[in-house]
């Protein structure tokens, strides 16, 4: 599985977690994974 695929798929994951929470479109809950990914690795 390529970085598009893990993406895709912790994006929904994202969007299951924030369900009631939040409404996010699987774009933003996309960019929102791929910020959160990009945050980790640099702290």
């Amino acid at each position: 599985m390529g970085r598009r695929g893990l993406h895709d798929e912790g994006s929904h994951l994202l969007m299951e977690r924030l369900r009631g929470k939040v409404a996010v479109d699987i774009a933003t809950a996309r960019r929102l994974f791929t910020l959160l990914c990009a945050l980790h690795w640099k702290g």
